[in-house]
């Protein structure tokens, strides 16, 4: 889902290591959900450029890119 250059959300349901997201300018608030879990946790507040992470073992995982505040 996307709204551009304001916001993204990316869905996984299973491990890996290395992704990357190519963040447009400005900064960004990055936040991982668990969804069976739920269970929030902010990645970053102030996210730029190129942002690296990795998604753990979970069947429902969400990640939320939102542009901050300037």
């Amino acid at each position: 889902m996307a709204w551009p250059d304001q916001e993204y959300v990316l869905g996984t349901d299973a491990a890996k290591s290395g992704i990357v997201a190519n963040l447009g300018s400005g900064r960004w608030i990055v936040t991982r959900h668990d969804v069976i879990g739920k269970e929030s946790l902010v990645l970053a507040k102030d996210a730029t450029g190129r942002f690296a992470f990795d998604a753990p073992a979970r069947r429902a995982v969400l990640f939320h890119f939102r542009k901050g505040r300037p």
